[in-house]
């Protein structure tokens, strides 16, 4: 059974990486259904590396999206738009760094929760509903930060 290790960032994963494998990165949704009869998107982008019996990953989270009777609150879905700009920002980092990649989730055992971690080089625009790349990866953490 593979051993999960999941990261509290994607630069604290990118370090414990092996640069003699490939990373697969992934763009994942997950529904589910509120007790008020919403439906709530959460977006994703994970990236894993696979070595032996062991899967190293980090899953940072790029959006929540609220539904009723499947149609968005948020009718330009800004929030889908910005998860897919993080989706962007990230493969441009995977590149920077060198790495080899595949689009491609490693599943994890079921009885393993997923750990959500997060890219200090990437910040969150509320007011937008989007992501951008801190110009000195300094990694601004605060959510409510205004661009």
């Amino acid at each position: 059974m593979p051993f999960a290790i999941g990261f509290l960032t994607v630069e604290g994963w990118e370090k414990a990486i092996s640069p003699d494998y490939d990373v697969f990165v992934a763009p994942i949704k997950e529904t589910r259904m509120r007790p008020t009869g919403y439906e709530q998107r959460d977006y994703y982008t994970v990236l894993s590396q696979p070595v032996d019996d062991e899967i190293d990953y980090v899953r940072v989270w790029t959006g929540s999206e609220t539904f009723l009777a499947g149609e968005p609150l948020d009718k330009e879905r800004a929030v889908q738009k910005g998860a897919e700009v993080a989706w962007d920002l990230i493969i441009e980092w995977l590149k920077e760094k060198g790495h080899t990649w595949h689009e491609a989730v490693v599943g994890i055992p079921k009885d393993i929760e997923p750990f959500t971690g997060t890219a200090g080089f990437l910040t969150y625009n509320r007011r937008n509903k989007t992501w951008f790349r801190n110009a000195n990866d300094s990694g601004i953490s605060d959510p409510f930060y205004e661009a």
